[in-house]
């Protein structure tokens, strides 16, 4: 391996960072008595919970660590508010007014690159209240966020006698070239008042292989390592032996360190790391855009809402004219920028919120469906769930637990899990003064009437009371079973989705997306439902702006030239739909019905016969 020193550097680098994983395996020192190390994305879900200090608490008792995810906004709130965003730009922007950081206290310290390898500043408590540059007004904030978690941790893990107090924050930045730091606990006898530090990560574009992640050896336990996502805020006691492996890309992090004259009133944190190991799953939200200047609100109120945004990975596609709406989406910019150079395969699990984009000029669109299809053939990476939306929603906070339930409630996870369908026709929101008016029941979707086309359109009714609904499911008694799917709000496993992806034939329709859609994904054994409440029992859970006055439309874009290309390509949708349809010509094939039901079982489900253009049934009178 001689040869391998006689490289360029930037190789070297690369070749370590492809054998980073053994290398980091190797450093280990086998007196600490660890096994293998355990990633925290496989770690048990409860050690990424929100902060709660009784949770925190406990896992600092039970592990001497908690971790917090998506610790700061994405979007401000409030004048006072950091966002992720902020954070970023301040870390990346102050690199050269960092130092290289020295090893030990007082007599002790030293410089030791080997050992320790980052460059950091240190902000004092005046200096951070001082706020004398964009720095350190960014830190202070950041304090601020975190000190609002110090005070009740304080009613738990300490006396009246002995506060936990910070005495500022220390910004680290790791260069990659395998920077280190090597096993150490920080607090010593030069500084024993140390209980508690508060690390947080600002690394937006870590992916395995690149390094860095801290790991913690618990006493008399497995070694653990933690990646060092971005938007995460990692507790651990001060007396915790631990180490920064070997970084080979950015790596920055912001620490707080928590003293007090008394020690924590914690048991002893000796305890084995249980080996059920298992992961939060992500969700992919596919969101086709025409010249609409609410898709970023969408994006916003989807991010802010979510429990957890790091799991959301976001698939849009713009039709827009670039000429005439440069500004288009400027009232409410992103929170990172969306990757146009997306390619299957390369999104890490558990890491940051990921937005994929691309921008396709008004002349090139061909309608809602064929956008939605796009979305899905270059976007979806295999998420563990599949959200469908249209470009100017709202949601209720807790959206992103709350479907997940629907879905999984009560079922048996080896089989019947990805089954369920959510899907509806979501109540009116407002502009501008995005006032969400409140559902007066769950909207049950009805066959309305075929039109001049021979397409069966499809209505919402409110359902009266929900006691009295005849197809209340079983197995979660919260969901009440549909007729249809709704194409502008769709959830389901991406099981699902892989079974019956969407049909990239289907250019220029409008009418015929929904009920093609729902025969394909019912013959294919799913079903459709509608929550009875909103997430916690609310009353709501996501809204859509039916007026179209803010926005043009596909259709009223269309001169006489391209109206009739779009209404040849439209009826040949139609024409193989209608196919699909008929129990005369109807054939199996990738975009075709499924094998589970059939056909005749479907109309007789939704009450409709579809050679006929007939409808067989009434609506309820339990609806309005």
């Amino acid at each position: 391996m001689d040869f391998v020193g006689k490289l360029p550097e930037d190789i070297q680098f690369k070749i370590l960072s492809l054998l980073n994983n053994s290398i980091s395996h190797a450093t280990q020192n086998p007196a600490l008595g660890a096994d293998t190390p355990i990633s925290v994305a496989r770690l048990p879900c409860d050690l990424l919970r929100k902060f709660n200090p009784a949770n925190v608490t406990q896992l600092l008792s039970q592990y001497g660590y908690a971790i917090i995810d998506d610790f700061i906004p994405y979007f401000k709130c409030s004048s006072g508010d950091i966002t992720l965003p902020d954070l970023i730009e301040t870390c990346q922007t102050s690199i050269t007014s960092l130092k290289p950081a020295g090893v030990g206290t007082g007599i002790t310290k030293k410089y030791a690159p080997s050992i320790r390898g980052d460059l950091t500043r240190l902000f004092s408590n005046s200096d951070l209240i001082s706020e004398k540059d964009e720095t350190t007004k960014a830190m202070n904030k950041l304090r601020a966020r975190i000190l609002s978690l110090v005070e009740p941790l304080n009613d738990l893990l300490m006396t009246s006698t002995s506060r936990l107090t910070p005495r500022g924050l220390q910004l680290a930045y790791f260069p990659g070239k395998g920077a280190q730091y090597t096993a150490h606990r920080d607090c010593s006898p030069l500084n024993p008042e140390r209980r508690l530090t508060m690390l947080f990560y600002v690394n937006p574009s870590w992916k395995p292989g690149d390094g860095g992640e801290l790991r913690l050896h618990p006493a008399g336990s497995h070694a653990v390592d933690i990646e060092p996502l971005a938007n995460r805020l990692l507790i651990f006691r001060c007396d915790l032996l631990h180490q920064v492996l070997p970084t080979f890309a950015d790596r920055f992090a912001v620490t707080m360190w928590l003293y007090a004259s008394e020690g924590l009133n914690l048991p002893s944190i000796a305890k084995t790391i249980p080996r059920s190991l298992t992961s939060r799953p992500t969700i992919f939200v596919s969101i086709p855009s025409y010249c609409d200047s609410e898709t970023h609100a969408t994006v916003k109120s989807l991010v802010s809402s979510a429990s957890y945004p790091s799991r959301l990975r976001i698939g849009i596609l713009y039709q827009d004219n670039l000429d005439e709406h440069e500004d288009l989406h400027s009232n409410v910019p992103l929170p990172i920028p969306f990757q146009s150079d997306f390619s299957k395969g390369s999104s890490s699990p558990g890491s940051l919120l990921q937005i994929r984009g691309n921008v396709v000029p008004t002349c090139d669109a061909f309608g809602p469906a064929y956008a939605r299809a796009e979305i899905f053939e270059n976007f979806f990476d295999n998420e563990d769930y599949y959200l469908q939306i249209d470009s100017h929603m709202r949601f209720a906070e807790g959206w992103d637990d709350f479907l997940i339930e629907c879905v999984t409630k009560g079922q048996d996870h080896t089989s019947v899990m990805k089954k369920w369908v959510i899907t509806f026709y979501p109540p009116p929101y407002t502009m501008p003064d995005d006032h969400r008016i409140p559902p007066f029941g769950p909207v049950i979707m009805h066959p309305m009437k075929f039109d001049s086309d021979g397409m069966l359109k499809i209505t919402g009714r409110v359902l009266k009371n929900e006691k009295n609904a005849t197809s209340m499911t079983s197995e979660n008694p919260q969901l009440i079973q549909q007729k249809f799917v709704a194409a502008g709000f769709l959830f389901t496993s991406s099981e699902t989705m892989k079974k019956c992806p969407l049909d990239m034939n289907l250019k220029g329709l409008f009418f015929g997306e929904e009920i093609a859609l729902s025969a394909r994904l019912w013959t294919s054994g799913f079903d459709f439902a509608v929550p009875i409440s909103g997430p916690k029992g609310s009353n709501g859970l996501v809204w859509h702006l039916w007026s179209r006055k803010h926005r043009r439309t596909w259709w009223e874009d269309l001169n006489s030239e391209s109206r009739k290309t779009t209404n040849e390509m439209r009826q040949l949708s139609q024409i193989r739909i209608m196919k699909m349809l008929s129990k005369k010509e109807n054939t199996i094939e990738k975009f075709g019905l499924g094998i589970e039901r059939t056909l005749e079982q479907f109309e007789e489900f939704c009450g409709v016969n579809f050679d006929e253009k007939k409808i067989k049934t009434e609506f309820d009178v339990n609806f309005e």
